[in-house]
């Protein structure tokens, strides 16, 4: 199966391989931000716009003066001007905006005057005789020198011309037109004219532009003093910020790569081994680069950015591989997590496939391909690599780790880390909610200081459009879009809250408005109003000396206005198109006009929406672009939580089965997100596009991590290997790698490299802590070191928990709250409330466990008034402290170390308990023995432990003679009190609480009357011990293979072998009989257990008879190494296993005459007939005379056994070893002939399921 595997992945690493070649034929990197969006409306919008307009694309120049001087901006502007013509690019600069300069268009205009004013504005024109004789003096001044002369200014007397171009006027308020130039109000600005020879340009031809202008601001700047030319657009932000990230990346990878360098170098004992490091990475880089560019839409240099990720986890490959080189078992135990672990990164990232963002899936294509052929290098070719190039087989690869990484934490150091955790935990759940949440593309442009500058200087001059919107009507024709802009405008006054800032409508009439405006001239102008005009005209004309005729032109133009023409022959005139280029275009065959907008809220813009309702009208809102980003990142980013949160979950299901495993793999993930997702919220780091991909970032190493660390403490469970230190030591190792990598990100002059660097700086270390550091604490909860005791199951650890809020609360209730008031009530009427306390103690005790245990308890044969009696208990768990509070009768015991904590001190004082003394302090001893006396004078019963603290081992500890000799000098009866069940309650120095089914069992009090007692203290001791053995036993057997019991044996595999756990389970439903057959094999002595397999009914022997020794003996070796494992430290003096073959070398491991009882359960089919009798006859020598032998077996019925094919199915799957190649089943005759025939004698035998018999057989 092995070679099969490998031989797939060896195919798929040059597939990979052949596809990449075939992809970097195809590579092209993309620049444009707006291709990692999604295609919203909006963004399409946007996309068409850029791709007509070229907004991106266009430079603005403006002269700006720190003093008030327009002479020299004039002079500063035409030098400017000048310079720029000389640059192909930019010939046509102008320091002017002068639209009449092109006589075709002068003679336009100066003809369709009557054409282009609307009805209301000819409402605005002035036709009273003050105007009028005010307007033919300022004539008259001109044509005599006295004022300027503008040409033919007797053809439009009324000033019609003047009420159309103010309304051409910029609709920046700053501005002014002086000279024929656009000039800021406070005269310290002018706006040059510098029309493009091309509206779209490369980033190389604009990096060229950029030389050129940079060198005509220094040539302005040092020939004008005080004047400076401010220059924006032409792609300046987009080139700053490539620069910024490629002079990024070329200083962080190098500092992240001498970092790492010195790190493996420090860290490497073998040189070597060092280039090799780095090939997986490079390896998984071509991959992930030729595969993208061969099946992702396009490849981004963000994308590459992002190879981080693939770095940090080829690295963590390349690293766990080269910590566990030196040794073999642990090497190829490593393949097992780092295959798991790649596969559900890999699957994780696959879920980027369905984003709708195109930068997140090319991402998946790159670190996910990336990732799976770094792993598949690493598990395919660099073994061989390593052996090639290693000085010695056994050279260790990696030089010791400071000893902290392998040493065991103290209680106290676990106390801390957990209330670190929690602490910050805490603060994250508070802090989350500070979180924001930015999809603004902006905050990711990254600008020089210069330009930074120029674009303030500019947009303070001449305002920010960045904030406007703009609407864009397209059409086949130009007259069809004019159509379409005039009925834009008619929509745009409809809504007060929309401003026009452009007037490309007044200056680009549809001839259907200039008719329209033909027709209102003519309504306008009647033979009335032309009549008194002419009147008014004559009488003023005289006074100044002119001719009747000299307005005849007017006059003629008001009686017969031009008729109207189409606008589209004026835009054959360059210098009129070149004005207008970044307001009308046609791109593909259709004509684009383009109104800029400002709206004063949001309702403006949706009441606009309802009146556009035309196809061939889109709205570019920056506003509305982020809130569509904003709203689908938002949805994918909780989605892509939820969806990759259950698939890390049922991946971890399916590797570690258990679901205590499962939390604890995930814990760190899940910890490290709420971590990092606070500190956003603290610092106040938004969560932004790229960000978001942090989630998967941290989801990727946290489950590397988490396999690793959890793979490798399981992996030792019950041995001798020291696998988890070697794990943490590579855990650290990679999380330094990443570190480094990410962290010298935070020295990026580019804004989104810099958070990015501070985001993976507080993830990272969080996953380490929480990995290296929390898990372990949590996973030694769970699986106790050293098998010190018995794993523990959620439910368990939850039980405990109740039960520990329970206890300690009802402590708390009584010290602060209940024993303080009866200490006023004493005080006040002087009454002794001992026994009061005491009762309330044995009430609270017996409800806490029935409430938190969740056990049955029973309290049996306890006399009905007990006063002055020695209540002796044997003294096993942690519980036994609460069992006998609760006993029901009044008890006092002596106490140690309760007494150190002050709250229970004064507990146990208003009580009346005694604190015991120590053995040197012979004083106190005597005082002590006096306030005994005093008590049992008084009636109260004094409970002792004689054992004085603990069991450690199966066996009952020595007593002490304390109890005994207070009891023979004060002559009170003796009470042997027997506690059963509570041994498994509670763990030494752990606060597990299991459940289970507790004995109280009083034993018949022993008076001063009884011979036993009268012959002293230490035969009377002996007694005791003796009757509670005999009660412990009776006990045992009456709880044999109970729920309890059954789950404790069970609990010991759990964690260790998934599919024997699950195994055992079914086992243990579907065969009922199963532990039965124990009942047959006597309480004490020596066991041996035939076949015993994984242990399990080995396991039961022990826990059901504490006085028993068990060895087990199996075939198979990874079954014996799974028992040996599963064995506590609690049973390791009773129980042994040993691999051995059965048939054959048996005697090597056992001498004749030695075992008291063999159980030989299910076994005998593995061997042929000649083995089977010959295995029974050594079975006979082995054992003692009078020795048990036990047999559950299938048998042959005719021939046939029903469990044959599943036995045969089982060793296909590897799950049975056994050296025959047939199986044989003996017929029950046959079978109770070889014990016969072997010297046995039969006792019982049993056929209680068809087909399978149990025999009882001794040996005579």
């Amino acid at each position: 199966m092995k070679k099969i595997l490998k031989s797939i992945a060896a195919i798929l690493l040059c597939i990979f391989f052949i596809l990449s070649i075939v992809g970097f034929t195809k590579l092209n990197l993309n620049t444009n931000v707006f291709a990692l969006l999604p295609e919203t409306p909006g963004i399409k919008n946007l996309k068409k716009y850029n791709a007509v307009f070229a907004s991106l694309e266009k430079f603005s120049f403006s002269v700006v003066s720190q003093q008030h001087d327009l002479e020299t901006l004039f002079s500063a502007s035409e030098y400017a001007a000048a310079a720029l013509n000389k640059h192909p690019f930019f010939r046509g600069a102008s320091h002017q905006f002068s639209l009449l300069s092109a006589s075709e268009v002068k003679e336009f205009y100066d003809k369709q005057l009557p054409n282009l004013l609307s009805e209301d504005d000819l409402q605005k024109i002035d036709t009273s005789s003050q105007f009028i004789n005010s307007r033919i003096e300022q004539i008259f001044e001109q044509l005599v020198e006295i004022g300027p002369a503008p040409a033919e200014i007797r053809s439009d007397p009324l000033q019609f011309s003047h009420v159309f171009w103010r309304k051409l006027q910029l609709g920046n308020l700053n501005s002014k037109i002086v000279r024929g130039a656009v000039v800021a109000k406070d005269e310290k600005a002018l706006l040059l004219n510098v029309p493009s020879s091309e509206m779209r340009i490369s980033n190389e031809k604009a990096q060229q532009l950029w030389t050129f202008l940079y060198d005509l601001q220094q040539s302005v700047a040092t020939k004008f003093s005080g004047i400076s030319l401010v220059i924006i657009g032409g792609k300046r932000v987009m080139l700053d910020n490539t620069s910024a990230i490629w002079r990024d990346a070329q200083l962080t990878s190098s500092l992240a790569t001498a970092a790492l360098a010195i790190l493996m170098l420090l860290t490497l004992k073998n040189f070597i081994l060092f280039p090799l490091l780095f090939i997986p990475v490079v390896f998984g880089i071509f991959v992930g680069i030729g595969i993208s560019s061969l099946f992702a839409p396009q490849l981004s240099l963000i994308t590459l950015g992002l190879g981080a990720v693939l770095i940090g986890v080829s690295v963590d490959y390349v690293i766990h591989y080269l910590v566990h080189f030196e040794n073999a078992p642990q090497q190829f135990k490593i393949f097992k997590p780092m295959s798991f672990a790649a596969f559900s990164t890999c699957g994780a990232l696959s879920f980027l496939f369905f984003s709708d963002f195109p930068v997140h899936q090319e991402t998946a294509w790159f670190v996910a391909t990336g990732i799976f052929s770094s792993f598949l290098f690493v598990v395919i070719v660099f073994p061989t690599m390593c052996n090639k190039l290693r000085k010695t087989k056994r050279e260790r690869s990696i030089v010791d780790l400071p000893k902290i990484l392998h040493r065991k934490e103290s209680l106290l150091t676990s106390i801390a880390c957990v209330l670190l955790s929690l602490f910050f935990t805490i603060a994250a759940l508070y802090y989350i909610f500070e979180l924001q949440f930015v999809a603004n593309l902006e905050q990711f442009n990254y600008t020089k200081p210069q330009t930074k500058q120029n674009e303030d200087t500019f947009f303070s001059i001449w305002g920010n459009q960045k904030g406007k919107i703009a609407v864009v009507v397209h059409a086949p024709t130009l007259e069809e879009a004019l159509l379409k802009n005039d009925a834009l405008h008619n929509n745009l006054h409809k809504v007060r809250e929309v401003s026009v800032l452009t007037k490309t409508f007044h200056l680009l009439p549809s001839l259907a408005r200039m008719q329209k405006n033909h027709e209102a001239w003519k309504r306008h102008w009647t033979d009335e109003k032309q009549q008194r005009l002419s009147r008014l005209f004559t009488e003023t004309c005289k006074e100044y000396g002119f001719s009747q005729r000299a307005f005849s032109p007017f006059f003629e133009s008001l009686h017969k206005p031009n008729a109207p023409q189409q606008i589209a022959p004026l835009l054959e005139n360059k210098v009129f198109a070149q004005f207008l280029a970044h307001g009308v275009q046609q791109h593909n065959n259709k004509w684009y006009i383009q109104n800029i907008v400002q709206m004063t809220s949001d309702e403006a813009l949706k009441k606009l929406q309802q009146h556009l309702n035309d196809p061939a009208i889109f709205i570019v809102h920056r506003r509305q672009i982020l809130s569509e980003v904003s709203e689908i990142l938002l949805n994918w980013a909780w989605t892509a939580i939820i969806v990759i949160g259950i698939y890390i979950c049922v991946l971890f299901f399916a590797y570690f089965v258990h679901i205590e495993l499962v939390i604890i793999g995930l814990m760190p993930l899940a910890l490290s997100l709420l971590w990092i997702f606070g500190a956003m919220g603290y610092f106040g780091i938004p969560l932004n596009l790229f960000s978001v991909l942090l989630i998967v970032f941290v989801l990727g190493l946290g489950v590397d991590y988490s396999t690793f660390l959890v793979t490798s403490y399981v992996e030792e469970i019950g041995t001798q290997n020291a696998l988890l230190p070697t794990t943490r030591s590579a855990i650290l190792l990679s999380a330094m790698t990443t570190l480094i990598a990410f962290g010298v990100l935070i020295i990026a002059e580019h804004p989104a490299l810099k958070s990015l660097g501070f985001c993976v700086l507080f993830a990272m270390s969080a996953v380490l802590f929480n990995t290296a550091f929390l898990a372990p604490i949590v996973l030694r909860y769970f699986i106790p070191p050293q098998r010190k005791s018995h794993p523990v199951r959620l439910i368990t650890a939850l039980n405990s928990l109740f039960c520990f809020i329970l206890y300690f609360g009802g402590i708390l209730l009584l010290t602060l709250v209940i024993f303080p008031v009866v200490a006023v009530v004493e005080k006040i009427f002087r009454y002794d409330t001992r026994r009061f306390c005491l009762y309330l103690i044995e009430i609270i005790n017996r409800n806490i466990m029935y409430l938190s245990i969740g056990s049955k308890i029973h309290f049996d044969n306890f006399p009905k008034d007990m006063r002055g009696y020695i209540v002796v208990v044997n003294h096993t768990n942690t519980v036994d402290i609460p069992l006998f509070n609760g006993m029901p009768f009044t008890k006092v015991t002596m106490v140690k170390w309760f007494w150190k904590y002050p709250l229970v001190n004064f507990m146990l004082k208003k009580a009346g308990f005694l604190r015991a003394p120590s053995p040197q302090d012979k004083f106190h001893a005597h005082e002590w023995e006096q306030e005994c006396r005093e008590l049992l004078n008084q009636g109260y019963n004094i409970l002792f432990f004689p054992e004085g603290t603990r069991a450690k081992s199966f066996k009952m500890s020595r007593f002490r003679m304390g109890a005994f000799r207070l009891a023979t000098s004060t002559k009170a009866p003796v009470l042997p009190v027997c506690f059963h069940g509570t041994r498994w309650v509670m763990d030494r120095k752990r606060f597990v609480v299991r459940d289970c089914t507790l004995y109280a069992s009083a034993l018949p009090a022993i008076t001063a009357e009884t011979e036993i007692y009268q012959q002293g203290p230490r035969p009377l001791a002996r007694h005791v011990k003796k009757l509670l053995l005999e009660e412990y036993e009776r006990l045992s057997e009456k709880e044999f293979a109970s729920k309890v019991q059954i789950n404790l044996i069970r609990d010991c595999y759990r964690y260790i072998d998934s599919f024997f756990d699950v195994y055992l389970n079914f086992k243990l439903k579907l065969d009922r009989n199963y532990t039965q057959v124990v009942t047959h094999i006597p309480r004490s002595g020596k066991i041996l257990d035939l076949g015993c397999g994984i242990g399990f009914l080995s396991q039961l022997m022990v826990y059901s008879a504490e006085n028993r020794q068990v060895w087990g003996v199996d075939y198979s070796a990874k079954k014996i190494d799974i028992a040996n494992r599963s064995r506590i430290s609690y049973t390791k003096d009773s129980l042994n296993f040993i691999q051995a073959d059965i048939s054959k070398n048996l005697h090597e491991h056992f001498s004749h005459n030695f075992f008291d009882a063999v159980l030989c359960c299910d076994v005998l089919h593995y061997l042929n007939e000649k083995n089977q009798r010959q295995l029974i006859v050594s079975i006979f020598d082995y054992l003692q005379p009078k020795g048990t032998l036990v047999i559950r077996q299938d048998i042959s019925e005719k021939g046939i056994c029903r469990r044959a094919k599943f036995e045969k199915w089982a060793k296909k799957i590897g799950f049975n070893h056994f050296s025959e190649s047939v199986l044989f089943y003996p017929q029950q005759s046959d079978l109770q002939e070889m014990l016969q025939q072997a010297g046995f004698q039969l006792v019982e035998s049993k056929c209680q399921i068809p087909g399978q018999i149990t025999i009882t057989a001794q040996k005579t």
